[in-house]
């Protein structure tokens, strides 16, 4: 049965945090060896290299379950990111609990080897990023940022 209010529309709730996930931010690193067509939104495509992908994971299943997902080649596409992991190779993800992906971001682009790939891209929700999508040196790596909590590697 749905939940209603007083005045009978439908009461929204949110997932139930479980105690046993992990949830925060995740960083997802990848190469593309050939140009991919991108969603309409930003037409035309997105040329061959590395990188990474800032996003979050607070809703049901954690940070587990939504790196997981990205990890599927074959899937719906649902978020802009689905339009590169399907393609993508070399396809590393570190996750970070009770961390945000805006705070990963602004982290990454001290860095000067590191660029925003695509304005507006992966950041709809977002106010303060021009782009979650950021382009990577070849030789990067996690030095600069807190321990991860875990990675996963495909």
């Amino acid at each position: 049965m749905k939940k209603m209010n007083k005045t009978g529309k439908r009461i929204l709730s949110t997932p139930k945090r479980n105690r046993h996930y992990s949830y925060g931010a995740y960083l997802l690193m990848f190469f593309l060896g050939t140009k991919v067509l991108l969603p309409l939104k930003f037409s035309g495509y997105l040329q061959p290299g590395h990188y990474g992908y800032a996003g979050s994971a607070w809703g049901s299943g954690g940070l587990r379950a939504r790196c997981a997902r990205h990890l599927q080649k074959k899937k719906k596409r649902h978020w802009h990111i689905d339009w590169l992991t399907s393609h993508a190779t070399k396809i590393t993800i570190a996750a970070f609990r009770e961390e945000y992906e805006c705070n990963l971001v602004q982290k990454l682009l001290t860095r000067k080897e590191v660029t925003t790939a695509l304005k507006g891209f992966g950041n709809s929700d977002c106010t303060t990023c021009s782009s979650h999508l950021l382009v990577l040196p070849s030789n990067f790596s996690l030095n600069h940022l807190k321990q991860p909590s875990f990675l996963i590697s495909q």
